[in-house]
This record gives structure tokens, C-alpha cells and sequence, in this order.
């Protein structure tokens, strides 16, 4: 009986470690180069935040993370942050991070709204000179037809878009975003 429970016990666990990551959507705020402190304020049911745990103490202050578990259709995530002083902070879209080796979990991300500050071309249908688009070969993150309005663009961790906005201190800046995972 005893080695039928430990044959349980090693089934289940094997199982568990096998399971392949659920996507995400996420959205990152970066504020480290001016040294601007981010407060995350709100975000939405079914969303979670947190900082950059792999920066250091002052610089982890600097970084709010947005993540959203992403299905197969679209869902609307909201966050909202407040910045300590006025500049410029990178907003980041990617999806979750996965182990070198592992399957890449691809994104789509559309129609991104702020308010307190602006973004352009958040709905990815004029071309993509206001994002970078990072990444290589098609592992690049690119613009692509099936978005929940038009175009959308297509994200991994390693493979992100950003662009640089402008914030003013103590200016709460209320996301929204729509987001999927790729079929």
C-alpha cells in the first residue's frame, strides 16, 4: 500500500512540473531611467501586480508590472499607476516570462487607452514607427490583422513593444488595455 501511495504521489507531481504555462498578458512600466517612482494603484478582477523582483531594492520602486491571465478570446484588463515626479517612463507589452528552452507564450495586445497621459497609436492601425518592436526573425514582435479591433500586436517576453511616454508627478495614469493569447 505504501508504494502504490508513493507511485500516486510521484504521478501527480510529474504531472504538475509537466504542465505547459498559462499565457499572459502583461504590460510593463518602466520609470528607471529618470529615476521616477511608480505607485501601482488599481487593476482589475482576474489581474495582479508587482515589481521587478530581479532589480535592485531603489530600481524594483522604479517597475510595475500588469499581468493578465490571457485565454482564447479577448479580455479587457485595467491598471492604474501614479509616477513620483514628472518625465518619461517606457511602457512595455510582453507576455510572462518562461525558462530558456521553454515554449515561447505569444500575446496579442489592442486598442491600449490611457488616461493621464497619451499614447500613440495604441490601436496599432496607423504603422508601428511610434513602438519599438523588439525581438528576431519570427521571434520578432510584430503588427498583425487579428486584433480586437483591426490590428494588434503580437508579443512574447523576450519579444516586446514599447514606446516612451510622458508623465506628470502624482498624476494617476489609468490603463486599459484589451489582450489574448495566440492560437
Amino acid at each position: 500500500m505504501k508504494k502504490l501511495y508513493i507511485s500516486i504521489v510521484l504521478a501527480m507531481a510529474v504531472c504538475v512540473l509537466a504542465e505547459e504555462p498559462k499565457s499572459e498578458g502583461r504590460f510593463d512600466v518602466d520609470g528607471t531611467k529618470d529615476g521616477i517612482t511608480l505607485k501601482a494603484d488599481e487593476i482589475s478582477e482576474g489581474g495582479w501586480s508587482g515589481g521587478a523582483s530581479w532589480m535592485d531594492a531603489e530600481k524594483n520602486k522604479q517597475y510595475v508590472m500588469a499581468n493578465f491571465h490571457a485565454g482564447s478570446d479577448w479580455k479587457k484588463g485595467t491598471f492604474t499607476f501614479t509616477p513620483s515626479k514628472d518625465g518619461n517612463v517606457n511602457v512595455v507589452l510582453r507576455s510572462r516570462w518562461v525558462e530558456n528552452g521553454g515554449t515561447i507564450l505569444w500575446v496579442l495586445i489592442d486598442d491600449i487607452k490611457l488616461e493621464g497621459a497619451d499614447i500613440v497609436n495604441g490601436d496599432f492601425e496607423k504603422d508601428s514607427s511610434a513602438w519599438t518592436l523588439n525581438g528576431e526573425g519570427n521571434n520578432k514582435a510584430s503588427i498583425v490583422d487579428k486584433g480586437h479591433s483591426g490590428n494588434a500586436v503580437r508579443v512574447a517576453h523576450d519579444s516586446p513593444a514599447m514606446q516612451t511616454i510622458k508623465v506628470k508627478a502624482n498624476k494617476p495614469v489609468k490603463v486599459t488595455y484589451w489582450f489574448k493569447a495566440t492560437e
